[in-house]
């Protein structure tokens, strides 16, 4: 599965600045879309632009509708694979990808079969890859205090990675701490991650931002 450096938010906002609330969109009824895994691993990472992080992106109602139609596919085309082979690894991260991104979308229904399928995922699959970056990614993003589960994933990783360390584990880390309000631990993190990403503007900014007390969370 691909992953993609930017799902990890951080807001360097002045405080009167905030994310608007969208209007909430249906939850898709199964049919008989046909994309293949391959098909629709690359559709959850081209659509991660839009709906991989809060706030989303979307460039009017049109681009948010097209975009919630891609993403309804794809879900409908993994609820069909997931039926030929009923919790598969892959299959139930994909799964639990997608409805992530759903609840971005402010898909009703999708936080939790989100937290159902990455339970259900770790529980049969302790050591998957795609499961805990998935869950990292949904438990760092739905609400601060889920942000120990994401923790919990991140640090199984860097265990599953040893010896090599993987800088998007470590990227994510700063954001367990941060939103657990470990500021002196997230300060800690984004210096070791600085030491793997030297050139990395949005860790000098955030640093930067940390130190000075203009980095904060949004939580809609």
């Amino acid at each position: 599965m691909k992953y993609m450096n930017g799902l990890f938010a951080i807001f360097l906002l002045p405080a009167s600045m905030h994310a608007a609330a969208a209007y909430p969109m249906p939850t898709p009824a199964a049919d008989g879309a046909d994309a293949t895994a391959a098909e629709i691993e690359k559709s959850i990472f081209n659509l991660n632009g839009h709906i991989g992080s809060w706030p989303t992106h979307f460039s009017s109602d049109e681009e948010r509708e097209r975009i919630y139609r891609e993403w309804r596919h794809a879900l409908q085309s993994a609820w069909r694979l997931e039926a030929a082979e009923p919790a598969a690894e892959k299959n139930l991260a994909l799964l639990g990808d997608l409805y992530r991104q759903g609840h971005n979308l402010e898909v009703a229904g999708a936080a939790e079969a989100a937290d159902t399928t990455i339970k259900q995922c770790l529980a049969k699959y302790p050591d998957s890859v795609s499961c805990h970056f998935v869950a990292s990614y949904f438990y760092l993003s739905v609400n601060p205090k889920y942000a120990p589960l994401g923790e919990k994933s991140l640090l199984r990783l860097r265990l599953i990675f040893q010896p090599k360390v993987n800088s998007e584990v470590e990227r994510g880390l700063v954001f367990a701490y941060l939103y657990q309000g470990q500021n002196d631990k997230a300060l800690e993190q984004i210096d070791y991650y600085l030491t793997l990403e030297p050139a990395s503007d949005w860790a000098k900014k955030f640093r930067n931002g940390l130190r000075a007390g203009k980095a904060r969370l949004i939580v809609e």
